[in-house]
């Protein structure tokens, strides 16, 4: 049995749902407030991790300029993300009292599927420099396998 395009996209595009899934009900388990610290934490390493490429691109061609702006803006990653760490730690204590537990629960929820939808895009956006493959997870992956599952739920409708 040979698998062909479609179902090889749609196998991806379940696996893209089925991750995002599994961080959605992990943003409800841990909360908003861990949710965000992990998003921006999540954040500041792909940002350090584009940073030291452009360093180190720069530092290939001879680009000193590039090689500069690439250290420059990595340590003003460094230092915002050391302020914002501080900031979350206090939202994360006063997010532990009973009405707020439930309130950070429901939008952790939301964070969550950030989150996985992030992680996913930035997979996609550095798999041509470690991979060398083009990969479409995020931006045609999942509309793709919702138009695909759409359109089967239709013909057993009709």
């Amino acid at each position: 049995m040979s698998l062909n395009a479609d179902m090889i996209g749609l196998a991806a595009a379940l696996a893209e749902l089925l991750f995002i899934v599994l961080y959605t009900k992990r943003g409800w388990k841990v909360g908003f407030a861990k949710q965000l610290s992990s998003l921006i934490a999540l954040l500041a390493a792909s940002g350090s991790l584009l940073m030291i490429l452009k360093v180190y691109t720069g530092f290939r061609e001879g680009d000193v300029k590039g090689l500069a702006s690439g250290i420059a803006l990595f340590v003003v990653i460094a230092v915002v993300y050391s302020i914002l760490r501080l900031f979350l730690f206090s939202i994360r204590l006063a997010s532990k009292l009973p009405v707020i537990s439930l309130v950070d629960s429901a939008l952790g929820v939301a964070a969550g599927f950030a989150c996985g939808l992030l992680i996913l895009y930035i997979v996609e956006s550095l798999s041509p420099f470690f991979l060398g493959v083009e990969m479409e997870l995020v931006t045609k992956g999942v509309p793709a396998a919702a138009g695909l599952v759409g359109s089967l739920i239709q013909n057993h409708m009709s």
